[in-house]
């Protein structure tokens, strides 16, 4: 578990990131300080809204390292839970989008609501992970994702 490893490790948590961006965006207005975070993923997010097909061939790319037994089993283990989170990321995606189609405007600030939750779970999943993998350590401990990254 050498130092690259770990650090590969923890930037394949971008993806989750940088396409819950999105539920985040309103928190700073609410949190002005959030700001810096913000910018630091709005980066990768802009390179990798530039490519075309961009998130789906990061999607892949990170699906074809967590299946491929000739890399660290930390790299492996992250690069799958990424590619989980990421899929879970579309859950709220599809409900929200649901949700204002049925009924309409009125019920943006639910929708709102419910995206600053999605991100600061995701972030904090995020959190989790990374320093777990800056340690050297498994993150296994989060509720679903880690166990299906386990069974899968």
């Amino acid at each position: 578990r050498g130092v690259w490893t770990r650090l590969f490790a923890c930037l394949v948590y971008f993806l989750p990131l940088t396409d819950g961006l999105q539920f985040g965006f309103p928190l700073v207005e609410m949190f002005p300080d959030l700001a810096p975070l913000f910018l630091l993923l709005a980066v990768p997010s802009a390179i990798i809204g530039t490519i075309p097909f961009g998130s789906l061939i990061c999607f892949v790319g990170l699906t074809v390292c967590a299946n491929n037994r000739e890399l660290p089993r930390l790299l492996r283990f992250n690069a799958q839970q990424a590619v989980l989170l990421d899929v879970f990321l579309f859950i709220p995606s599809i409900f929200f989008s649901l949700v204002s189609t049925l009924f309409g405007a009125g019920v943006g600030d639910i929708v709102e609501d419910l995206g600053y939750v999605s991100f600061v779970v995701l972030l904090a999943a995020v959190t989790y992970s990374v320093v777990s993998t800056a340690f050297g350590q498994d993150p296994d401990a989060l509720p679903v994702v880690s166990d299906a990254t386990k069974r899968g």
